[in-house]
């Protein structure tokens, strides 16, 4: 049996709730922020996550669900994203006139992919500190000076925003 299909029948869960709803949360941002296929950005944007955890998380007392909350938000036409979840089943919510098979593999495989992320087994292609679409985003990124990186199959840009000493702005 394959991770996915071990997944949709719930049999191999991560061990605790928390874990279960990291899954969920990360794959649900992945959708929001980079659309159904696997790219990079899962990773990548689950690195700046939990680097933001480790700064500001401590000082504020954010955890990893309140942070990836923070900075994806939902989107009011696509309310159906945040009643996607572990069993990937048709949410009620899910448009009308469209083919939930169509798109259910696809959520297997970004629940999959996340749960990797999730456990190790797949690393950000970048070390970002913030990660943005390609035009809004860029444009405040040039305005201050942030640096981008290169990161491996992705649809964001992903960039490092406090620059070392030595680095010109």
């Amino acid at each position: 049996m394959t991770k996915e299909m071990i997944l949709v029948l719930g049999l191999l869960v991560p061990s605790t709730a928390l874990a279960q709803s990291q899954v969920v949360l990360l794959a649900r941002t992945c959708l929001r922020e980079a659309g159904w296929k696997v790219t990079d950005d899962c990773a990548a944007i689950h690195g700046v996550i939990t680097e933001r955890v480790r700064t500001a998380g401590k000082k504020y007392g954010y955890g990893y669900e309140s942070m990836i909350l923070a900075y994806s938000k939902p989107k009011p036409q696509k309310s159906w994203i945040d009643d996607l979840d572990q069993l990937a089943e048709q949410p009620a919510s899910w448009p009308a006139g469209t083919s939930w098979q169509a798109f259910r593999g696809y959520w297997v495989r970004l629940l999959a992919h996340a749960w990797a992320v999730l456990d190790g087994e797949i690393k950000p292609a970048c070390q970002a500190e913030h990660w943005g679409d390609q035009l809004k985003d860029r444009e405040r990124a040039e305005r201050h000076g942030w640096q981008e990186l290169p990161c491996g199959n992705s649809l964001n840009a992903f960039w490092l925003t406090r620059l070392p000493a030595h680095a010109s702005r």
